[in-house]
């Protein structure tokens, strides 16, 4: 597998992909792996001890998630209520597209609480599968891999132990119905951007059913976890991985704030970066995110 040298906008309205620093610059910066589709992907390997290169190898582990230069398919399947806006449907022509320009993966946000029961079984709407295995179809078939996630399930966000079960219930219906799908081009999200009560304190407990779920037919198949307040960069220092090889960090980060979410409805920015000053201001804040954002030892630790 190859490391993943873009960034993902996996948050805004407005989804974009840039390259950002390679992997021989992160390897000698980490020890540990660190994913995002919002973010970036890296991977650090710890040297074999010399002893132990005399014995039969394993198989080599992926030094990351092979994504490549990805965007998110924010405001389709995703909506806080209700379903998909009929006109901006997604279409195999899209994915036709999004191929042709030179991405490799798509990360498709969807709301399941707002289509599978609030009680058990939670069972999920069979016409709203229907339609989302349309789009993630359409997009294994144009050759794209596809990052299957669950978004605004807010109930878990409000109170994560009373959610816990509905959140795993929909996640086995969704392991159990995508089982056959190419664990190489396929991979889960639990949820985006943990946030409110969904803390890095109660998070794997409230995320381990799910989990749990997903692995009974999918054994080795990616499962991506962000951590609280939304997945920002601080959250991988207190984000404890379960000890699953292919459970993969996340992270999302938006500075400059004003730049990245600037013209975007659901915020009010204090400026338009439109006089000097305001570029000027701009550009010393991106120097500072780069300084903040260089590979450091801030990447999640992982049970033993």
């Amino acid at each position: 597998m190859i490391a993943m040298d873009h960034l993902c906008c996996a948050g805004c309205g407005n989804p974009w992909s840039v390259p950002i620093m390679s992997l021989a610059t992160l390897r000698h910066s980490w020890l540990s792996r660190i994913t995002s589709c919002a973010g970036f992907l890296a991977l650090a390997v710890t040297p074999m001890p010399a002893q132990a290169k005399a014995r039969p190898r394993a198989p080599k582990a992926p030094i990351s998630l092979p994504v490549g230069a990805c965007i998110n398919l924010g405001n389709h399947l995703d909506m806080a209520r209700g379903g998909e806006i009929r006109s901006n449907r997604l279409t195999p022509a899209d994915f036709a597209r999004i191929k042709a320009a030179g991405f490799e993966t798509v990360r498709l946000p969807v709301n399941w609480s707002s289509h599978s029961a609030s009680t058990p079984p939670y069972a999920i709407d069979t016409a709203w599968l229907a339609r989302v295995d349309q789009v993630v179809d359409g997009a294994l078939d144009a050759g794209l891999k596809v990052i299957l996630n669950s978004h605004n399930f807010d109930p878990v966000n409000e109170d994560p132990a009373a959610a816990a079960p509905w959140l795993a219930a929909v996640w086995q219906q969704l392991g159990d119905h995508y089982a056959t799908r190419p664990r190489s081009r396929l991979w889960f999200e639990i949820e985006n951007e943990p946030n409110h009560a969904l803390t890095n304190a109660n998070l794997m407990a409230t995320f381990a059913p799910a989990l749990a779920a997903i692995r009974r037919h999918n054994p080795d198949r990616p499962v991506i976890i962000g951590g609280e307040h939304w997945s920002g960069v601080d959250s991988l220092a207190t984000l404890n991985l379960p000890a699953d090889p292919q459970v993969w960090p996340t992270f999302h980060y938006y500075d400059p704030f004003d730049f990245t979410h600037q013209g975007a409805s659901w915020v009010s920015l204090p400026r338009r970066l439109a006089a000097r000053s305001d570029r000027t201001a701009t550009g010393n804040a991106w120097r500072r995110t780069w300084r903040k954002c260089a590979p450091t030892a801030c990447a999640p630790a992982r049970s033993r």
